[in-house]
């Protein structure tokens, strides 16, 4: 009888956290699916970022390289989520998975052979940058057509699991195959694991969110219009957009940050090197499953998210060893996906079906799209200043931003959704 109501209570228990989202199948199989593709990304990223950091031997090179990544993100990112609150997001996920997979096989052949050729390099992450801006607002928009708004909290904060159990194991298996196997094998990898997203999004059942008047002929700037005045009306939509102006330049650029420290101040190995991204992947990973397990979604997880996230960068900053960055970047990780997530959930729970994708890509698009800026800006000023001294400057910036920014919208309380 005791054993009985023991194994009762843990059902229940589990039933009341954000993991019983699984449950629905199509979410389990899309969360799969998901977790392969973001795999993929952090295994080419890691990969490109070593190549091009090891030939170059240059901070500004690797801030090309992630200006013409994320580039297109600036320019694209809102069609992206106008494009998503139009037509049908399964197929506009399918369309963009290709897109993306053709110039990644490109890119695999290119890094066959030493010394890699930059321009055509660079050219064919441009490709995949544009197919990523559309992508990215789509792939967060595709969940509530998924599960319902019950459970969209925890399959937002699983989604951010998947991504970061995927920069876990994506750097530390990267700089073990880069090391080993080369390049070419590596990035392979992420063409197999394109290949398996696009298979996963035939098995997954989803209803259609969006519109009804797509036929109105409504033009596309007339449409993000709507999105942003929308987001202009939502006085805490409007406090998270803010701050992500300055997280999201001067931050969230991680791709940028862990090689410039790795190469300039610990002057690590590769697999050192995949250590640091993993460090920063173990502290997301905490951080989304227990918003997972709890299931909170309000204003002050967001704020404790961009505090902690701002002051975590100081202490990257301020870091001597490959210890101590570990742990550094490990926090950088943690609060840097309680704000993302947390900010990226409350929005679309603030904000109706028909507006989720064209509201959620402004915010991809302050976060990711302002990334162009920042990786840019972090490469010269290194060049010019040192990188130690750089993301010291870019931390207190983070800091003074959020604490202004916070200050002036002190008024704005949380409120059920």
């Amino acid at each position: 009888m005791e054993e009985k109501a023991t194994n009762i209570s843990r059902k229940m228990r589990f039933s009341d956290t954000g993991f019983a989202v699984l449950k629905n199948k199509s979410f389990r199989v899309l969360w799969t699916g998901y977790l392969f593709s973001f795999f993929g990304v952090w295994i080419q990223n890691i990969t490109l970022a070593w190549v091009v950091v090891n030939q170059t031997n240059s901070a500004s090179a690797l801030g090309t390289l992630l200006l013409i990544q994320f580039f297109p993100s600036m320019l694209l990112t809102l069609v992206g989520g106008s494009l998503a609150d139009k037509y049908p997001r399964k197929q506009l996920l399918l369309y963009s998975q290709i897109l993306m997979l053709l110039p990644s096989i490109a890119i695999s052949f290119i890094c066959l052979h030493s010394p890699v050729s930059l321009p055509a390099l660079y050219l064919l992450v441009g490709i995949v940058g544009l197919a990523q801006a559309v992508n990215n607002p789509v792939r967060q928009a595709f969940i509530p057509e998924v599960v319902d708004k019950a459970s969209l909290p925890p399959a937002i904060y699983l989604n951010s699991t998947a991504f970061n159990i995927a920069k876990i194991a994506g750097p530390a298996v990267g700089g073990i195959m880069l090391s080993v196997f080369g390049a070419f094998w590596t990035l392979s990898l992420n063409n197999l694991f394109y290949l398996i997203m696009i298979l996963v999004l035939f098995f997954v059942k989803a209803g259609q969110a969006g519109r009804k008047d797509t036929g109105t002929g409504k033009n596309m700037l007339h449409e993000i219009s709507e999105g942003i005045k929308f987001s202009m009306q939502e006085k805490r939509i409007q406090l998270i957009l803010i701050i992500a102006i300055f997280l999201g330049t001067f931050g969230y650029n991680l791709n940028a940050i862990v090689p410039l420290v790795a190469k300039f101040i610990l002057h690590t190995t590769p697999a050192q090197f995949g250590l640091l991204t993993a460090s920063a992947g173990a502290g997301s990973l905490v951080a989304a499953v227990l918003l997972t397990i709890f299931q909170k979604t309000n204003l002050r997880i967001v704020t404790v998210g961009a505090l902690g996230f701002s002051l975590s960068l100081l202490l990257v900053g301020l870091s001597n060893s490959l210890l101590i960055a570990s742990v550094c970047f490990c926090l950088f990780g943690f609060f840097g996906i309680v704000f993302f997530s947390s900010s990226n959930s409350l929005i679309l729970l603030l904000t109706p079906k028909e507006f989720q994708g064209r509201v959620s890509s402004i915010f991809i698009f302050l976060i990711i799209g302002s990334t162009p800026v920042g990786s840019y800006l972090i490469g010269d000023i290194s060049d010019l200043v040192g990188v130690k001294e750089t993301i010291l400057a870019f931390g207190l910036v983070c800091l003074m931003s959020f604490i202004v920014t916070r200050l002036f919208f002190m008024r704005v309380k949380d409120s059920p959704v």
